[in-house]
């Protein structure tokens, strides 16, 4: 993975658990989505975590079961019993609906550019 995409991921992790910042899920949630978006499956799994609980984000199952579905694709064992516990609470129209969602899903490319990250903390500061 690109070094911007482990630092997203890296980053929701500390603000999840306030370790060397102040706790903030739904910080977390933004740089788990961050990453997620470029396909890493920690990422995704914690992100489809929170929105299945509502943990600093709207609780969104749909949604959840999409994350879960694409991080147990990158053989994320977590994230294979989520999917499974989601699928069970959703409809078969909405698992259709997030069936076609996948097909046409694909990571965004994630820039290695030095401002890029003075980009995302420039980010960060607006969503405070």
């Amino acid at each position: 993975f690109p070094y911007t995409t482990l630092f997203r991921s890296n980053l929701g992790v500390l603000l999840d658990q306030g370790r060397g910042v102040a706790k903030d899920r739904a910080q977390a949630a933004l740089w788990w989505r961050r990453a997620a978006e470029q396909g890493h499956a920690s990422a995704q799994n914690n992100l489809a975590v929170m929105l299945s609980k509502g943990e600093g984000i709207q609780k969104d199952l749909a949604q959840a079961y999409f994350w879960a579905s694409l991080a147990s694709a990158g053989q994320n064992v977590k994230a294979s019993q989520l999917r499974e516990e989601l699928a069970a609470q959703l409809s078969a129209a909405q698992r259709a609906q997030v069936s076609d969602k996948l097909k046409a899903w694909r990571p965004q490319v994630a820039l290695d550019r030095p401002n890029r990250l003075g980009q995302d903390q420039a980010s960060m500061q607006s969503h405070r």
